[in-house]
């Protein structure tokens, strides 16, 4: 299951890489001064539309992959685990708030944008800057160093006995970790 979850983030991360490519040629036109045509911004509409329901099925499925991970480490309902998930789980979760707060501005930015048929240079410009903060967030949850430091951590208390200082010593490197992100 595992596998098959990597295989679909690896498919959607193709597929955001394509929607931003898309959207940066449609933005370059604009940059240029060509006005956009009816297709152009049926075409730029739903391209940002497929981009941020799939950034935001990105942030799903790398969560799920990363607890199906977590999975295989370590023993589930031990405290180790309990701890290490609600790192992973309030790392995720806080991120998919903020992606789909993001998700929202870019929409609205887009629909305000084409209120008047027109996309001009300096709205093609607010809605790349909120573009490229959610790419830039998808390219974090990418490199998955989060994932592999958190499991570092973990590592270090696998199969010890957790005592009240090696508790302590767990949540403030897994606290640490979570600040740094």
């Amino acid at each position: 299951e595992l596998l098959s979850e990597i295989d679909a983030v690896g498919s959607l991360e193709n597929s955001l890489s394509q929607n931003i490519n898309d959207i940066d040629k449609l933005n370059w036109k604009v940059s240029i001064g060509m006005v956009l045509t009816e297709s152009d911004i049926s075409d730029y509409k739903s391209t940002i539309t497929d981009y941020v329901t799939k950034v935001n099925q990105y942030i799903t499925d790398k969560h799920y992959a990363a607890t199906l991970g977590l999975e295989l480490f370590y023993a589930k309902d031990t405290e180790t685990y309990n701890n290490v998930k609600a790192t992973i789980d309030e790392f995720y979760t806080s991120n998919e708030i903020l992606l789909t707060e993001l998700g929202t501005e870019l929409n609205n930015a887009v629909t305000e944008a084409f209120n008047d048929g027109i996309l001009t240079i300096d709205e093609a410009n607010a809605i790349s800057r909120i573009q490229r903060q959610m790419a830039e967030i998808q390219a974090q949850l990418a490199s998955s160093q989060f994932e592999a430091e958190l499991q570092l951590i973990a590592a270090d208390f696998t199969g010890a006995e957790l005592t009240y200082e090696s508790y302590k010593s767990l949540m403030e490197r897994t606290a640490e970790l979570y600040e740094d992100y």
